[in-house]
């Protein structure tokens, strides 16, 4: 999971494997292949006359480029999560890992002594050095049920040592906010082990969560989820007790946090807010941010939040839709209509306007009813890609109506970037001094950078 470290050509910071000859002779890579698929072990084939020296390195950038020449990029990238990667010749593997979750910048593979290992300062074409020794890894979790449940609940989980050997596993689980509770899980054969969360941990509306933790006989453990992010990862499995007195229209968003008052208050900017938990068509997401969003419903008795997910498990809005990693949660408390929002940008979108998407929801807060509420797509980069907008382009929202036309570029007339915000504001007054043009340069101004069709049926909209 390469983000700053070794760089391509292109600038970029490619997933990367490394191939070492450790044999007296040159092999010519070009009779093998690299894959990342088991059952597919012809892959992608390195050039002829690719040749490896004696004791030597050979970088090859897991980008899906598929580039031949002297920088070698293949057709596939490496899965964060988990994977494998092999080297084979001839559709037989020569050297293969099933490889676990890895870590931002951390490399993976043999250290000098020859052990599974973990490089915290990888040396992409030299030798290996100790690294840290690599604990089990799950190969496989039971995330099960994906509706609200009812009843005890079996979780498994297949785990192997990648040195050593497995010795055991816990299953920890937590009824809402209470403390965690211990169980021993039972090997079923096969590196499977399973144990059972009671039915009384699953209350209706009570949010019951779970983590799995393997050992080894070098007394390494390793949890899943892995977790290796306080900030940025889940730290549980989880679901929602089902509730039969909710009878709604409405698809329930469960909203759990264990000072809801912490949810209201401002953050500085890049702080995620207040961790809590959510439960949503099917699917829980662990160790979200909760905070308060926008300025009038800061005095509202219902408020508005941002809600920001970790980068591993972004929220599914839509199954036709790309997840997103913020979303809105807009109040509708002012609004005794209830449909302001969610109408408006249906009937832009329909009308042809990149409008953000909008859904209604009934929220649960800790297991009780606690509002409606409008879910409300973030401003940001992925909105503009889902919208068929650029995502390299520049976002600006306008908090003033009063304009100064010769202060686009300044942060202080009420233009806010949500794009690009490292920039200054210059492309907004060079906007504006082109619609400053009269005559004929302002018309070929206008049908030169501006969409008007798109312009015109946002207006008429509105």
């Amino acid at each position: 999971s390469n983000e700053e470290g070794l760089v391509d050509q292109d600038g970029e910071f490619s997933d990367w494997v490394e191939i070492f000859n450790p044999d007296g002779v040159v092999y010519d890579l070009g009779d093998y292949a690299l894959t990342d698929e088991a059952g597919d072990l012809l892959g992608w084939s390195f050039p002829s006359g690719t040749l490896i020296q004696p004791g030597s390195y050979r970088v090859v950038f897991a980008s899906n480029k598929d580039r031949l020449g002297s920088e070698l990029h293949t057709n596939f990238k490496l899965a964060k999560e988990n994977g494998f990667v092999g080297l084979s010749k001839g559709g037989v593997l020569v050297s293969g890992f099933d490889y676990p979750a890895q870590t931002t910048d951390q490399s993976f593979g043999v250290s000098v002594a020859g052990q599974i290992a973990f490089f915290t300062s990888p040396t992409p074409g030299l030798a290996n050095g100790a690294g840290v020794l690599a604990g089990p890894v799950f190969d496989e979790v039971s995330v099960e049920p994906v509706q609200p449940f009812a009843g005890a609940l079996e979780v498994m989980a297949r785990s192997r040592a990648l040195n050593g050997s497995v010795s055991g596993m816990k299953v920890f689980y937590r009824e809402g906010f209470g403390s965690e509770v211990e169980l021993a899980a039972v090997e079923l054969g096969g590196g499977i082990y399973s144990a059972t969360i009671p039915a009384s941990a699953f209350g209706p509306g009570v949010m019951t969560r779970w983590r799995f933790e393997v050992s080894d006989s070098n007394g390494l453990v390793t949890t899943s989820p892995a977790f290796d992010d306080p900030e940025n990862a889940p730290k549980y499995f989880g679901t929602v007790g089902a509730d039969p007195s909710i009878e709604s229209n409405l698809t329930t968003l469960h909203w759990f946090i264990e000072g809801p008052e912490a949810a209201g208050m401002r953050f500085d900017t890049g702080d995620r807010g207040a961790p809590g938990a959510l439960y949503y068509r099917g699917q829980f997401y662990d160790n979200v941010g909760f905070k308060l969003h926008g300025q009038s419903t800061s005095t509202f008795p219902k408020k508005s939040y941002n809600i920001d997910f970790n980068k591993g498990h972004k929220f599914e809005w839509s199954a036709e839709a790309p997840r997103v990693s913020d979303i809105d949660l807009l109040t509708n408390w002012a609004d005794k209509s209830k449909i302001r929002h969610a109408m408006s940008y249906e009937v832009m979108r329909g009308a042809g306007v990149a409008a953000h998407f909008a859904y209604t929801v009934r929220v649960h807060q800790n297991g009780a009813f606690f509002s409606t509420a409008d879910l409300v797509e973030d401003a940001d980069e992925s909105y503009l890609e889902r919208a068929g907008l650029n995502p390299e382009g520049v976002l600006y929202k306008a908090y003033d109506m009063g304009l100064n036309k010769d202060q686009g570029d300044t942060a202080e007339v009420g233009m806010q970037k949500k794009t690009r915000k490292e920039e200054d504001n210059s492309d907004l007054q060079s906007l504006i001094d082109g619609l400053d043009l009269q005559g004929a340069s302002l018309e070929n101004y206008l049908y030169d950078n501006i969409d008007l069709p798109s312009t015109i049926n946002y207006l008429a909209t509105l």
